[in-house]
């Protein structure tokens, strides 16, 4: 027997026992008021979220924004609001988008223990839009916005093949030095409306 053969037969006789997988029928963190919470999660990351009454235009609350008024290029994938100058739907290369200033997209769950926020790119043509631009605003529904990531996973597990992310706060890394460095690899800022 070889070296080799022998190396897997003692790998064989030493497998440990199979483990039974964890319940995950547990009763997870909740909160008080996830809405509230969703907002200091999303603070927490370095992201703004700002709860617009149903009365509140959207369109008129961005562009009223300093980011917004300080872009040339603005793409919009929402169904809330179309401020844009740039169509996604009209761009056939990506690397069109390698300026793009500022893009605006619905996301279908916020989670209120990490202030993520789900998207796909179900209605997104170009879904590089979402990490290339220097600044994203987002949009939730308050009604989805749930406690915790479990109840986000039960959300999203009959969801179709295809692209799917959890967004939480601006880009950031603080690999070099241990020193914060925002927008490094994607958005400046995040800014999420939570609407009613």
């Amino acid at each position: 027997m070889s070296s080799r053969d022998d190396i897997l037969v003692q790998l064989r006789h030493s497998t440990p026992e199979e483990e039974a997988y964890p319940d995950l029928n547990e009763s997870w963190t909740t909160y008080p008021d996830q809405i509230v919470k969703f907002q200091e999660s999303v603070a927490g990351v370095g992201g703004h979220a700002v709860r617009l009454d149903s009365g509140v235009d959207l369109t008129e609350t961005i562009t009223r924004m300093e980011v917004y008024q300080a872009t040339k290029k603005v793409a919009s994938c929402s169904t809330h609001t179309r401020i844009e100058n740039v169509s996604l739907d009209n761009i056939s290369d990506p690397h069109a988008l390698e300026d793009l200033d500022l893009f605006i997209a619905d996301g279908s769950i916020g989670v209120a223990e990490n202030g993520a926020i789900w998207l796909t790119d179900e209605k997104i043509p170009h879904r590089v839009a979402l990490f290339i631009t220097q600044h994203l605003i987002l949009t939730v529904e308050s009604r989805c916005i749930v406690h915790n990531m479990h109840e986000a996973y039960q959300q999203i597990a009959t969801v179709r093949p295809g692209f799917g992310i959890f967004i939480s706060g601006p880009s950031k890394t603080a690999d070099i030095e241990q020193s914060l460095v925002t927008g490094a690899h994607g958005a400046r800022s995040l800014t999420v409306f939570i609407l009613d």
